[in-house]
């Protein structure tokens, strides 16, 4: 889930996890409806919001049993639980530590194995990664990469495009709480500015933008020998561009796709809806 500050989207995890209530709409979690039964709702959600907040002064195990317990297991089953937890974050050889001697990254570790102890159906990730260095975020990231394999859904927060795009199966982008883009990251990318080209030539073109005139094309560049356009109709309008630049004693040496980052899109996604509404 993607959306400037403001947006809606922690104001959406928090409901649709039953942690607020839901003025409008309802949302369902393992078929549970978090207006009807938002206690039965809650018990099937894991969450981490933000920077986990944690009890310092405890041990890893006593902190992971003690949740264990809270959530029904019997205290040999929440050891073994917290055990089982520790092991899947990395954590094991600090079972026996006060928190309070873990980095910070390691923290968040600690808070998405609390996520997960009740073994959530979903499981919420509001900006885990924010305020990380960068060896914490790219560990932290590789265990929601495998947790991405298991038999839950992730809602996960970010404004790190890059995450999103490493990470996400699926992308919503919200904008003043409502949905304006969604799609998978490469549906994204693809999305309202078309697909972008570049046209590789063996020597600059001063005559080019006759190649152009009349077709559906978009933020045109030449530079050095090198023409880059946008267009939604590549079919139609690639091969008559080459045409056109060969007529005018081009000599054409590559027409290749541009990789168009997530990043690229969100931008152009988000200023669009700002200047429609």
């Amino acid at each position: 889930m993607l959306g400037p500050n403001g947006a809606g989207k922690t104001t959406t995890v928090r409901m649709a996890a039953g942690l607020i209530g839901i003025t409008q709409g309802g949302a369902w979690i393992d078929d549970v409806d978090v207006v009807k039964d938002p206690a039965r709702a809650r018990a099937r959600a894991g969450l981490l919001m933000g920077e986990a907040n944690l009890y310092d002064n405890m041990t890893l195990q006593g902190y992971l049993s003690f949740f264990g317990e809270a959530y029904g297991l019997t205290p040999a089953t929440a050891r073994r639980r917290a055990g089982d937890l520790a092991a899947e974050v990395g954590l094991t050889d600090r079972l026996t530590r006060k928190i309070e001697s873990f980095s910070k990254g390691m923290k968040q570790r600690v808070g998405l194995a609390r996520a997960l102890v009740n073994d959530p159906p979903a499981l919420f990730l509001d900006e885990p990664t924010s305020g990380l260095d960068v060896e914490a975020a790219i560990e932290f990231r590789e265990r929601i990469r495998e947790f991405r394999h298991e038999r839950r859904s992730i809602v996960l927060c970010t404004h790190v495009l890059a995450e999103a795009e490493e990470l996400a199966d699926d992308v919503v982008v919200i904008q003043r709480g409502k949905i304006v883009a969604h799609g998978s990251p490469a549906q994204l990318k693809r999305s309202s500015q078309g697909d972008r080209f570049r046209i590789r030539l063996a020597k600059p073109l001063k005559k080019y933008e006759a190649a152009f005139k009349g077709l559906s094309v978009e933020d045109v560049r030449f530079d050095n020998g090198t023409i880059e356009f946008r267009t939604k109709d590549a079919a139609g309008t690639n091969p008559e561009i080459v045409r056109r630049l060969v007529a005018a004693g081009a000599d054409v040496i590559a027409v290749d796709e541009v990789d168009r980052t997530l990043q690229e899109a969100y931008v152009d996604i988000v200023r669009s809806a700002r200047d429609a509404g």
